[in-house]
């Protein structure tokens, strides 16, 4: 099948995902390269620690893997990777691979600072999973943070303090705008005094946890709990509070406490509503970002597409070249859709081969006129299955808000477009 020339981007060049690979085993870093530029990624081989280093210091990769069992003479050198980390100023996640699943090995990987461990052997859908995990938690939007306090210089010395840490902070003025600002802002953690003035700490976490969508966000309180009555301390907990930092406070100190519940938060979160394959949102959690996006939609009132994506013949894909080298066009077009669509689209997998994407503020026909260079781009891609070589295609069906608003009837119109488009002869887009 011959490859199309490569069209024009759309709004934007991706982010690469730069990944730096340290192997001594030559034949399995250029195998294990081979998988990981399969699946889109950008990939740096390493065989000496040296070089590892400099190349650290002068560009941090997004991911750093290392495939080593630690017995070799430079175990010292190795030790030396998280301060390595330090010095470059980004904290990049470090996946660890090696022979050995015993604690002695694992804790050594820790204490050299990794953040997942891989004994091998292993599935490569497990490690694909793992990667594409550790890439969008690196890469992930800034954290959201509402923050409501009773001393408004104090709120803007704390907010500053967050903000510069990288986060995004909205103060809460007024509690009557509780609800208004958590449907439009959608926080990640909630930061607020134990003791408010006109409402306690413990039933401003009761209002905000009535809310299904915020079950599970966690809520910090600042304050310091012996000024608390022992009744009232307990009405904290049952309320949903799930820490609480003491005053005065500390910018250095503050920031790590809020980073470390909130980061765990998200890693949590991420297990449940994304897919772990392609680390975007899984079915369920595109069924409630699109029911988002709508209500957002009724307030201003602006046009909301819809599209149903299917990777045409897969069954094919994976029968001939077999099931990994399938993972493989998952992820390549997962992380097309990922980086070359806005970033005010949202991409789930809907299952199997099949995935959605939600385009705020695109009516149909514009919707159709991205995707299609998405197409184009996607059966441009050619795929490696050993020494064979193979395209594949897409096709998809387009609905959007101009005659319907609701979640079901939006997805139902979208697919119908998608079965039309593979009625047409598949590699093409349909609008409903």
């Amino acid at each position: 099948m011959e490859p199309l020339k490569q069209p024009q981007l759309l709004t934007r060049e991706p982010a690469a995902a730069n990944v730096y690979l340290f192997c001594a085993n030559a034949l399995v870093a250029h195998d294990m390269a081979s998988q990981l530029r399969g699946g889109g990624y950008v990939v740096s081989l390493f065989s000496d620690f040296e070089l590892l280093r400099h190349s650290i210091a002068a560009a941090a990769p997004t991911l750093l893997i290392v495939d080593w069992d630690g017995a070799q003479r430079a175990s010292a050198v190795a030790a030396g990777l998280p301060r390595w980390r330090a010095d470059c100023g980004r904290h990049f996640p470090i996946l660890w691979i090696s022979a050995s699943a015993g604690f002695a090995t694992r804790l050594a990987a820790a204490r050299m600072g990794a953040d997942a461990y891989f004994p091998r052997p292993f599935a490569l859908a497990d490690f694909f999973a793992q990667v594409n995990g550790l890439i969008a938690a690196r890469t992930a939007q800034p954290h959201r943070i509402l923050l409501a306090m009773e001393d408004e210089d104090e709120a803007q010395v704390t907010a500053g303090w967050l903000t510069a840490a990288g986060m995004q902070v909205q103060t809460l003025d007024k509690l009557g705008r509780l609800f208004e600002v958590l449907d439009n802002y959608r926080p990640g953690m909630v930061v607020l005094d134990l003791n408010l003035a006109d409402c306690s700490s413990a039933d401003l976490a009761r209002l905000i946890r009535q809310n299904a969508a915020y079950v599970d966000v966690p809520i910090v309180a600042l304050g310091a709990v012996g000024r608390v009555p022992p009744g009232e301390q307990c009405a904290v907990g049952w309320a949903g509070i799930d820490a609480v930092i003491s005053k005065p406070l500390s910018a250095g100190n503050f920031v790590v406490s809020i980073s470390a519940i909130v980061q765990r938060f998200h890693a949590l979160r991420s297990l449940i509503l994304r897919d772990s394959l392609t680390g975007l949102y899984n079915h369920a959690a595109i069924k409630e970002q699109l029911a988002h996006e709508l209500r957002g939609n009724e307030r201003t009132q602006s046009t909301l597409s819809l599209a149903m994506l299917d990777i045409d013949f897969f069954k094919k894909v994976n029968d001939t070249y077999g099931h990994p080298v399938g993972d493989q066009v998952i992820g390549s077009l997962s992380r097309l859709l990922r980086d070359r669509l806005r970033g005010s689209d949202v991409v789930g997998r809907y299952g199997g081969e099949e995935f959605a994407v939600i385009l705020p503020g695109a009516p149909a026909d514009a919707a159709l006129a991205m995707l299609d260079i998405l197409r184009q781009q996607f059966f441009a891609i050619v795929h490696q299955a050993g020494e064979a070589e193979f395209c594949a295609s897409f096709s998809a069906g387009v609905a959007d808000t101009t005659t319907c608003h609701d979640v079901e009837t939006l997805f139902r119109k979208a697919d119908a477009a998608l079965y039309e488009a593979k009625r047409g002869g598949r590699n093409c887009i349909r609008t409903a």
